[in-house]
């Protein structure tokens, strides 16, 4: 904890956007333990491609959110078409392309196995067998499946380049 950045309610010190220990670079940090530390140390910026990859998130949680408050499943993509992200940066067409595709792939899942209220948009996912606090990472999508009893989660990409992942 000493090596993040903000306080949490406990007087920890914690990251503010992002877990310490990272699900999504856990991968790399069983090959090096101080990776985490010199994430800190040394900070990477945003790139014009991570600010489109939240930017086209952003656009991808407006339409399930809709969705989960109306239970409608169509939704006007063209609304979000040239406007800025909470980010600032301007949804393109070819953005909302890769949205679709990924929306309507997350509604016909929930169609066909999910209760609306198991479903979860943007939800923090605490994983305290690795840590207490500093291990958590956030869900694009997911659900929870009563007669299955599974849960589905999705992580939305978009941008170029190699997304290692654990």
């Amino acid at each position: 904890c000493v090596y993040c950045q903000s306080s949490n309610e406990r007087g920890c010190l914690v990251m503010s956007d992002h877990a310490f220990l990272a699900p999504s670079s856990m991968g790399i940090t069983v090959h090096c333990s101080y990776y985490p530390h010199a994430n800190l140390a040394y900070p990477t910026s945003d790139t014009l491609e991570t600010m489109e990859g939240s930017a086209a998130h952003y656009a991808l949680e407006q339409a399930l959110l809709n969705f989960r408050r109306t239970g409608n499943p169509e939704f006007d993509f063209d609304q979000l078409d040239n406007t800025p992200a909470d980010n600032g940066v301007f949804i393109t067409s070819e953005m909302l392309g890769h949205v679709k595709d990924s929306y309507h792939h997350m509604v016909e899942l929930v169609r066909n196995q999910c209760n609306f209220d198991t479903m979860e948009i943007e939800g923090k996912v605490q994983i305290p067998q690795i840590h207490d606090t500093d291990c958590w990472g956030t869900m694009d999508f997911g659900f929870f499946d009563d007669t299955t009893r599974t849960i589905t989660i999705r992580d939305f990409k978009y941008g170029f380049g190699l997304i290692e992942v654990y």
